[in-house]
C-alpha cells in the first residue's frame, strides 16, 4: 500500500495533520474518470475528550477531489452537529464502478510491534468507544 502526505494548502496548525491517501497502487485513475473513493475524517465534540471517526463515499476523478468534498461535507457536519474537524481525512480507492454487499470501503495497513491483543487494546478497543455489542442471533436457542 502507497501512503502519499498531502499537505493542506493552509498553515500546519498543531490540530491540522493533513491528509493520506491510501491506496494500493501509485496510480491515479485517469482524467475525467470517476472512481468510488471513501474518505475517514476525524472530528472532536465541542470541548469534550470525545472523538468520532466518519468513512463517507465519494465518486470523483481523483483523491484530492474526494479529500475536497469530504472535507467540504465534514466542516458542515461540524457546523451543525456540535463537532469540530480536526483536519484529518485519509482516502482509499475502492477500486470499483459499482457498490454491492461487500465491497471493501476502507482499509489502512499499519505496521506494529505489538502483539495482537495488545494491538486491539491500543487502536480498537482501548475501554473508551461508544459502541453496542452485537447480539448473538442464535444465543437462547436450543
Amino acid at each position: 500500500m502507497a501512503l502519499v502526505l498531502k499537505r493542506p494548502k493552509r498553515p500546519k496548525a498543531s490540530n491540522q495533520v493533513g491528509a493520506l491517501l491510501c491506496n494500493w497502487e501509485d496510480t491515479e485513475c485517469p482524467v475525467g474518470t470517476m472512481q468510488w473513493y471513501s474518505v475517514r475524517c476525524v472530528f472532536r465534540l465541542g470541548d469534550r475528550p470525545e472523538y468520532e471517526e466518519r468513512i463517507t463515499l465519494w465518486r470523483s476523478g481523483s483523491f484530492e477531489e474526494a479529500i475536497e468534498l469530504a472535507e467540504a461535507e465534514g466542516r458542515e457536519y461540524a457546523a451543525t452537529s456540535g463537532f469540530e474537524y480536526l483536519g484529518l481525512a485519509q482516502a482509499f480507492d475502492l477500486k470499483t464502478e459499482s457498490l454491492r454487499n461487500g465491497t471493501e470501503a476502507f482499509s489502512l495497513i499499519r505496521t506494529s510491534p505489538l502483539e495482537p491483543s495488545d494491538y486491539l487494546n491500543r487502536f480498537f478497543d482501548t475501554g473508551s468507544e461508544r459502541h453496542a455489542e452485537a447480539r448473538d442471533p442464535t444465543a437462547g436457542l436450543s
